[in-house]
C-alpha cells in the first residue's frame, strides 16, 4: 500500500511542509514508516480511518467515541515492550495524522525516554535496550539481521557484535588477519590486527559461528593476506546495519541515529565482558568474578583515560581463556 496514493495522507504531508521548519524527507520517512505501523494493526487503510472517525466523534456513546484513543493506547503500550521510544515516535506520527485532517485524538503524548538502560539479559531475549541515546539490540534482533543479509554482510554484522572491535578497525580487517586460526580451526579463533585511533595492533577473538560464516562469505574467493574482508566507507556500513534492522522492524528504514555499528557490537561486547564471571588461575592471574577493566580495555583495544598503557597485561593465552569462558553470552548463534 503506497501511503501517498491517500486524500488523507496527501492532507497530511501538505499540512507538514507548511510549517515554519519545513518538511525535510527524513522526517516523512520516519513519520510514514511509524504510521504505517499503526495501520498495520488496524488492517484499514488512511482514508477509512478518518471516515470513521468523523462518524465516531457524533456517536453520544464515549466508547465509540474513543475507539481511536483506545487503540492507540493499546498499540503504544504493547510496542513499548519491544522499544519504548520507536513507540512514542508512533505516538507521536499516529496524533499528527489525525490532527491535520481534522480529526484530532484526545490523548496526550506518552513522554519519551532519554535514556533507557537495563542490565544486560543474554540468551536471546528479543529485546534491545537503550543506553545512552543508543539502540542496543537484542541476540535474537542480531541472529534475524545476519540471516536475512547477504553472506558477506552476515559476515560483518557477526564480527562486529561478537568481537566489539571499533569499525574503523573491522572495515580494514584483511584476510591475514584472521587466516590462521581461521584454516586451523581453533575457536575461539584470534584476529590480529590494528587499530589506528590509538595507532597499536592488538588481537582479539571471534566464536565458532563467526567462523562459520566468514567460510561461507570467502570459500569461493582466492585471497591474499592483504585482502580487504570488507572494502566499504563507514557510511556504507551504518547503512548496511540500518537496512537490516528496518528489515526485521526494529527500526525506521532512515534508521535510528542510536542504531549503529558502535552500538551493534561495541556496547553489547562491553556490556557482557564487564559483567560476566570468569575464573582463571596461572601463576600471577588468579580471577575468581568479572573480568578486570584493564583486561576489557585490552580486548577492546580502548585507552584508558590518562594512561599510555595498561597496568594489568595478560598474555595471549590469558586472554583467550577469557573470552572463551564469556563466549557462551558473546555468541549470536548458541
Amino acid at each position: 500500500m503506497n501511503l501517498e496514493n491517500f486524500e488523507s495522507v496527501k492532507r497530511w504531508k501538505s499540512a507538514l511542509s507548511r510549517r515554519g521548519t519545513g518538511l525535510s524527507k527524513t522526517t516523512w520517512g520516519k513519520y510514514t514508516w511509524c504510521f504505517q505501523k499503526f495501520l498495520d494493526s488496524l488492517r484499514t487503510n488512511p482514508d477509512e480511518i478518518i471516515t470513521q472517525r468523523i462518524e465516531d466523534l457524533t456517536s453520544t456513546d464515549f466508547i465509540v467515541r474513543g475507539r481511536f484513543e483506545d487503540s492507540l493506547d493499546k498499540f503504544h503500550n504493547e510496542y513499548s515492550k519491544r522499544s519504548a521510544q520507536t513507540a512514542a515516535l508512533i505516538f507521536r506520527a499516529v496524533q499528527s495524522f489525525f490532527k491535520h485532517n481534522r480529526a484530532s485524538l484526545m490523548i496526550s503524548a506518552p513522554t519519551p525516554p532519554k535514556v533507557r538502560e537495563e542490565k544486560f539479559r543474554g540468551g536471546g531475549t528479543g529485546q534491545g535496550w537503550w543506553d545512552k541515546g543508543d539502540y542496543i539490540p537484542a541476540t535474537e534482533e542480531i541472529r534475524q539481521m545476519i540471516q536475512n543479509a547477504k553472506p558477506r554482510n552476515a559476515a560483518m554484522f557477526i564480527l562486529d557484535a561478537e568481537t566489539g572491535m571499533s569499525a574503523d578497525t573491522l572495515l580494514n580487517l584483511t584476510w591475514g588477519s584472521v587466516r590462521e586460526d581461521l584454516m586451523r580451526g581453533i575457536i575461539p579463533f584470534k584476529i590480529d590486527t590494528y587499530r589506528n585511533k590509538v595507532r597499536r595492533p592488538y588481537v582479539t577473538f571471534a566464536c565458532d559461528d563467526a567462523a562459520r560464516y566468514l567460510r561461507r562469505a570467502f570459500s569461493n574467493n582466492s585471497l591474499s593476506d592483504e585482502t580487504l574482508l570488507f572494502p566499504i566507507t563507514l557510511k556504507t556500513f551504518d547503512d548496511a546495519i540500518k537496512r537490516a534492522g528496518a528489515k526485521i522492524g526494529i527500526c525506521e528504514p532512515t534508521g535510528i541515529s542510536g542504531f549503529r555499528s558502535h552500538t551493534l557490537g561495541r556496547k553489547r561486547v562491553q556490556t557482557i565482558l564487564e559483567s560476566v564471571h570468569v575464573r582463571i588461575k596461572e601463576g600471577p592471574f588468579d580471577i575468581d568474578g568479572t573480568i578486570p577493566s584493564s583486561w576489557v580495555d585490552i580486548l577492546l583495544c580502548h585507552k584508558p583515560p590518562g594512561m599510555t598503557g595498561h597496568y594489568s597485561r595478560p598474555p595471549e593465552h590469558i586472554l583467550r581463556a577469557v573470552y572463551e569462558q564469556a563466549a557462551p553470552q558473546l555468541k549470536i548463534f548458541g
